[in-house]
C-alpha cells in the first residue's frame, strides 16, 4: 500500500523521534507492567498479556501497536523477571521492541516497594518505497532504512492496600549518542482505591508523561469495578481523548479489557477513533483473598 507523503509531513516523525516516545495504552490500568519494570511480580503469578491497539480508525498509516507482555516472581519473591515484545507501525515506519525485565521488591511494614530495570533493543525500518510522491523517481524515497537503539529503562514504584505511586523512563542508546532520561519521556502516575471492589469499588488515577520543557501530556481515570467481575470506566487525555473502557474478569485466571478512544484533536474529523484490545492469562490464583499490594 502506498502512503501519502503529505501524511508523514503531518506526523512529522523522524526515526529518532519515533523512539523517543513511548507507546500510548489507554488500558495501562489494567496491565501497568508496560509502564513501569518495578511492576514485574506484583500478580504474584505467571501474568502474561496480549494487547492490539488500532489508532485513528479510517486514517490511512495511522499508529497501530501489538504488544505481549509475561511477568511473574521467583522462588524468592522479592525477586521478579518479564519480557515485553511489542511492535508499532506508524506509515512507512514499523519498531520491534524487546525488553527484559527486573525488579527487586521489599516490603516497610504496609508498605511495598520496588525498582526496576528493563534492557532492550529497539529495531526501527523505514520502508521508504511505499510513499508517493509528485515525482516517482525521487531517489530520496526508495528503499528500505533500517537502524538499532539499545535501551536502559528503570522504574519505581510503591503501594499500600489502597494507594499506589510509580516513576518510569527510559534512556535510549545509538551509535551516534546516547539519548539521556532529560531527553526521554518521564513517566509518573499515582492513584487510590475506594470501596470494597467484592461488591463496589472504584479506582481514581493520573498518568503525567513528560520531557521537562519539551513535551508534556496527562491523563485522569477512573475504573469502577463490580464484584470483581466487571468493570466500566472512563479517561481523559488532556486536550487529545476521552475514552470509555470495559474490563470483564471471567475467572481467577483470564481477563479481558476493551476501551474505545474518540479523539479530541483536529484528527478526529479525519477518523472514527481508537480501539484497543486487551486479554491477559494469570497462570495461578490463589484461594486466600487478593494481595492488598496489586492495583485493581
Amino acid at each position: 500500500m502506498k502512503y501519502v507523503i503529505t501524511f508523514l509531513l503531518i506526523i512529522s516523525i523522524t526515526r529518532e523521534q519515533f523512539a523517543q516516545h513511548n507507546t500510548l495504552h489507554t488500558q495501562y490500568m489494567l496491565n501497568p507492567v508496560v509502564l513501569n519494570p518495578a511492576y514485574a511480580g506484583m500478580e504474584e503469578a505467571l501474568s502474561c498479556a496480549l494487547t492490539y491497539r488500532r489508532q485513528w480508525m479510517g486514517f490511512a498509516g495511522a499508529p497501530e501497536t501489538y504488544a505481549l507482555s509475561a511477568h511473574m516472581p521467583l522462588r524468592r519473591k522479592q525477586f521478579n523477571v518479564g519480557l515485553i515484545a511489542q511492535q508499532d507501525n506508524i506509515a512507512v515506519l514499523r519498531r520491534t521492541q524487546l525488553e527484559l525485565l527486573y525488579a527487586y521488591r521489599l516490603h516497610a511494614g504496609k508498605i511495598s516497594l520496588a525498582a526496576g530495570f528493563s534492557p532492550g533493543v529497539h529495531m526501527i525500518q523505514n520502508n521508504w518505497s511505499q510513499v508517493t510522491t509528485t515525482d516517482p523517481g525521487d531517489m530520496s524515497y526508495m528503499g528500505v532504512e533500517r537502524s538499532i537503539a539499545w535501551q536502559a529503562g528503570f522504574g519505581f514504584y510503591a503501594s499500600t492496600k489502597r494507594a499506589f505511586l510509580g516513576l518510569s523512563s527510559r534512556a535510549l542508546i545509538t551509535k551516534q549518542s546516547v539519548l539521556s532520561p532529560g531527553e526521554q519521556p518521564v513517566l509518573l502516575y499515582t492513584g487510590y482505591k475506594f470501596g470494597d471492589p467484592e461488591k463496589i469499588g472504584v479506582t481514581a488515577s493520573a498518568l503525567a508523561r513528560t520531557i521537562p520543557g519539551n513535551y508534556f501530556q496527562a491523563d485522569v481515570n477512573v475504573l469502577a469495578q463490580f464484584r470483581n467481575l466487571v468493570g466500566a470506566g472512563i479517561s481523559y487525555r488532556i486536550k487529545d481523548a476521552v475514552a470509555g473502557i470495559l474490563s470483564l474478569t471471567l475467572n481467577e485466571q483470564l481477563h479481558f479489557g476493551y476501551s474505545y478512544d474518540h479523539t479530541l484533536s483536529n484528527i478526529g474529523n479525519y477518523s472514527s477513533g481508537t480501539h484497543e484490545l486487551l486479554l491477559r492469562y494469570d497462570f495461578a490464583y490463589r484461594l486466600q483473598p487478593k494481595s492488598p499490594r496489586k492495583l485493581y
